[in-house]
Formats: structure tokens, sequence, C-alpha cells
């Protein structure tokens, strides 16, 4: 889960965002020797999974206007968007972090566009409040389907706006 986090607070520091599935134990259910002794060290996950999961733990930082920051998993913000994928994979690791930074639209926009990109969804009110900025970061970030919905949302409010007397 995503949150606007500023460095330094108590959540950075307890590690708590986000933090990546814990790794399961050795396992005895299906792991026995023929004695009924437990196989230890033996996990039943297989190494791709564990892979995986590792993979996913990867995590990001989206540095905004007013130093915010958002929080997000690299991985998934780079499935969502190719061209985020490049930036987080070319930006300098710090650990296990990654970071880009988005300047020059409101941190909102910037927060409604992340969760638009782990979602697929908005809010009405988000959308009517921040839709240029979001066909902004949609058109640099090639997200079709959001650049989709905010030129839906433009051209429905032109065609509902009022015609100036003449």
């Amino acid at each position: 889960m995503m949150e606007n986090v500023q460095v330094g607070s108590p959540q950075v520091a307890n590690g708590v965002v986000p933090v990546p599935p814990p790794l399961p134990g050795p396992t005895t259910s299906y792991n026995q020797l023929k004695d009924g002794s437990p196989l230890r060290g033996y996990s039943c996950v297989s190494t791709a999974t564990k892979d995986l999961w590792e993979n996913l733990s990867d995590s990001g930082f989206i540095n905004t206007d007013y130093d915010g920051i958002i929080y997000g998993h690299a991985n998934i913000l780079g499935i969502a968007s190719p061209t985020m994928r490049g930036i987080l994979k070319q930006s300098k690791c710090h650990g296990r972090w990654r970071s880009l930074s988005i300047h020059g639209v409101p941190p909102n926009a910037v927060k409604i566009f992340i969760r638009f990109l782990y979602s697929s969804c908005f809010e009405k009110v988000d959308m009517e409040d921040y839709v240029l900025h979001q066909l902004v970061l949609s058109h640099v970030f090639v997200v079709r389907r959001l650049k989709r919905e905010c030129k839906c949302s433009l051209e429905e409010g032109l065609h509902t706006m009022p015609y100036p007397n003449r």
C-alpha cells in the first residue's frame, strides 16, 4: 500500500513502507524422510516463486514537488508503465530502493496517477480536479488507458459546457 510519507518519518525508520511478503519457513507437512522425521531447511515454495517475491519487494519512491515522496513497488510501477520501468532500471539504488522524480504537477496529481497504476481506476472528483495533469502524466509515462479516460473526460466536459451568450 502506498502512502505519502516523508523521509525520516517513523514509518520509514521502522521499515513499514512498503513491506515485502515474508518468505515461508521450512515446512514439514509434505517433506518428511521415510522415518517420519522432518526434512530440515526444506521449503515447498519453488525457487521461481521465491525469486518472484524477491523481485516484487524491490521498492521505489517518487519524488514530487514540495519535497513530497510517494512509495510504491518498482516492479508494479514498471509493469504499468514501460517508460517508468526504464527510468527505474537506470536510477541509482538507495539500498533496495529505486527512485524517480516527477515535477511540474501537483503532488496530489502524482498520487492519483500512481493509484491508477496500481488499480486501473480513479475517483470521479479526482479526475475532475486533475484531468489535465493526468493527461500529461499518462502521455509522458505511456499509460494508454488513462490517456483515453482523460480524453473522454475532457470531451464530456466540453459537451456539457453551456454556450456563451452571443
